[in-house]
This record gives C-alpha cells, sequence and structure tokens, in this order.
C-alpha cells in the first residue's frame, strides 16, 4: 500500500514538473513587463460609465447617458483572470451604449465564501477548488436571464463576449440550450480547440484541490494558481460542447485570435469552423505590437497586452461586428 502511495505522489510530481515545464515556456513569467497597475488606468476607464453590483458574482455597466442603450452584453472573462482586467472591453462596449453585464465566476473577484477564519486570498482559492461544471454553468445562466430580460424589455440585440475559458463557456451554453440566444459573439482566444499539451492535465484529475503555480502574468490573475478542479471543468465543458447542436451556433461571430497562441491552436479552430461549415464565424488574426522582449501571446484583452495599435484595429472590428459594417 505504501508503494502505491509513494508511485502515485511520484506520478502527480512528474506530470506537475512536466505541466509547469509547459506553462513556464509559455508565460515566462511576464510580471515585470505587464506591470502597468490597473488603479492608474480604472478612473478614466470608468468615468463615464455607472456601475452597479448585482451580486457576487454580476456587474452591470452602463453607460451615464439618458438614451435608451442599443444593446446589451454579457462579458466573461478567462480562468484564473480577474474579471475587472475585462474593463477594457467594457468600456469600448459602453462607448457604443451597450449595457454591459460582467460575470465573475466563483473563485474570482469578489465571488468566493468569505470567511472570518481565512485571508480573502485563500478563502478565494478554496471557492476556486469547489468549481464545478454545473455551478459556472448556472452562474451564467443566471447572468443570461437578467441580461436576456433587459434586451427583450428594451428591445434591443443581446451580445456576448467572453475570453479563453469564459468564450468556451459561452459558446457551451448557447449550443446546449435550445433556448438561449445570441445575437452575436464576440470571442477572444476561446479554448475551443487548446493544444494537446494541455490535455496532459487530464492525468491529474482525480486531485482537484492540488494547484499548478499559474502562468498568467501577476497582475491580471485572480489567484496564485489554477486548481486542477478549474481545469477539470474545462475538459468536462469541451467534452459537453462537441456533443451539443454546434450547427445552431452558426451566427455572426468575431473570433480574435493570434497565430502564436500558446494555448489555444489555431490551425485546429480553423479546421473546426471549415469541418462544421460556420461560414458566419470569423476568425481575425492580430498582430501583437507590445515593445516588450517576451511576449504572452494567449493574453489579447486590453491595449496592454496586444499594443495600442493593435487594440484600435480590434476596437475597429469590434465596432464592425455590433453594427453589421
Amino acid at each position: 500500500m505504501k508503494n502505491k502511495t509513494r508511485a502515485i505522489v511520484l506520478l502527480v510530481f512528474l506530470c506537475s514538473l512536466s505541466i509547469w515545464g509547459c506553462l513556464s515556456a509559455a508565460a515566462l513569467f511576464y510580471t515585470d513587463d505587464y506591470n502597468v497597475q490597473l488603479n492608474e488606468k480604472l478612473p478614466v476607464l470608468l468615468q463615464s460609465v455607472e456601475t452597479l453590483k448585482i451580486n457576487s458574482s454580476l456587474t452591470r455597466y452602463k453607460l451615464l447617458s439618458k438614451e435608451q442603450a442599443s444593446g446589451v452584453a454579457i462579458v466573461v472573462h478567462g480562468l484564473n483572470v480577474m474579471p475587472i482586467r475585462m474593463i477594457e472591453i467594457v468600456h469600448e462596449l459602453s462607448k457604443m451604449n451597450i449595457e454591459v453585464y460582467s460575470l465573475s465566476l466563483q473563485g474570482h473577484g469578489s465571488n468566493f465564501s468569505k470567511s472570518v477564519d481565512l485571508k480573502d486570498e485563500i478563502a478565494r482559492m478554496e471557492s476556486f477548488k469547489a468549481v464545478s461544471y454545473t455551478i459556472w454553468h448556472d452562474e451564467l445562466s443566471d447572468a443570461y436571464e437578467i441580461a436576456r430580460q433587459q434586451s427583450i424589455e428594451k428591445n434591443v440585440p443581446l451580445y456576448f463576449v467572453g475570453y479563453s475559458i469564459g468564450g468556451l463557456l459561452g459558446m457551451d451554453f448557447f449550443a446546449s440550450n435550445s433556448q438561449v440566444h445570441f445575437d452575436r459573439l464576440i470571442l477572444f482566444a476561446p479554448a475551443l480547440a487548446v493544444k494537446p499539451f494541455c490535455f496532459q492535465l487530464k492525468i491529474l484529475s482525480y486531485f482537484p484541490d492540488y494547484v499548478i503555480p499559474s502562468a498568467t502574468p501577476i497582475n491580471y490573475r485572480a489567484n496564485d494558481g489554477t486548481p486542477v478542479a478549474a481545469y477539470n471543468v474545462m475538459f468536462e465543458t469541451i467534452s459537453h460542447f462537441f456533443q451539443s447542436n454546434i450547427t445552431k451556433t452558426n451566427v455572426p461571430i468575431l473570433i480574435f485570435m493570434d497565430k502564436n497562441d500558446e494555448f489555444v491552436s489555431a490551425d485546429a479552430l480553423e479546421n473546426f469552423v471549415s469541418n462544421n461549415q460556420l461560414d458566419q464565424w470569423n476568425i481575425c488574426y492580430i498582430d501583437n505590437q507590445t515593445t516588450r522582449n517576451r511576449i504572452y501571446y494567449h493574453l489579447i484583452i486590453d491595449s496592454q497586452s496586444v499594443g495600442s495599435k493593435t487594440w484600435a484595429k480590434m476596437v475597429s472590428n469590434i465596432h464592425n461586428h455590433i453594427h453589421n459594417l
């Protein structure tokens, strides 16, 4: 029995070492290169927007204007990414007079169970370890019902915007629910076609509490690491999506990708779109123009991560997509 336990521990250690090697090679701890403090930008980005925290998982951003909103959007962040880091996307949507509902998945932002005995960062990690497909699906479902009701009352389109696993969750939710509809979607490096090395993590699936150090730049990450439980949800969502009604998702979708993306395969995504005849999906490849020595190509959610010129082009593409130009 002791030998068996030692073998399991050794296997977990070796798998972790292999996976961490891949993650480190991809991100290389870009802490210094991405060291612009978000607090410096928030006041500017939010000065024309009314913020309302609906609950621990959902925040509404609304343009300070008497005009009726031209649309309603749900925005979902990436895995172990601070929800507030989607603020530049929220800002640009708000400028188009779109009412935005930003979702914080359990284990991110303020969506965790507080405890008098634990510091917030520890309590958040404990909530992160407890995530499941059902929990994140239900959180998105609740956000959808609120946003959908607003779009119906205002008689305006309903949009979905997601980054990485946020995009995956949105697409799975869309494909697997016959009553769910989005008029247009915008996806940033959606985790629909992750690279083969990512699946090494499945070996650790029986250790959901095990935390893998994060490759996300420090000023973007919600927690110091990501528990295997969260990766289990990602794999379950991928599997569920591919068994769902993919044809239903053939609506206007704008997808931003960097061909150098460390985690999502651009070629595999292209093949998926072609094989399923998703002719309303438009993959837009970006050219990361940041000046740092090492670039984390999967991170493409704001001007800091892709460069001001590239971000301006992306915003223009979003505007044209929303307005069907």
